[in-house]
């Protein structure tokens, strides 16, 4: 059996500034978490032209190693 990686993430509300510029799981929209871009001090989230009510957000994630 492969065991999986464990990736630990701080957890920040939304109205706090992203502190790195990255990508971010994104909470409180919908049912699952939304993966989205975010730049340094950003504190709103879009999805191409629309602003998605993010509650929380976790990140950034570890680039993919191979």
């Amino acid at each position: 059996m492969t065991t999986l990686p464990r990736i630990d993430l701080q957890i920040q509300p939304a109205a706090v500034p992203v502190a790195a510029s990255g990508w971010y799981l994104g909470y409180g929209y919908g049912t699952s978490p939304l993966v989205l871009w975010a730049t340094a001090g950003q504190t709103v989230w879009r999805h191409v032209a629309r602003i998605v009510p993010i509650t929380h957000y976790a990140g950034p994630l570890p680039e993919m190693r191979r």
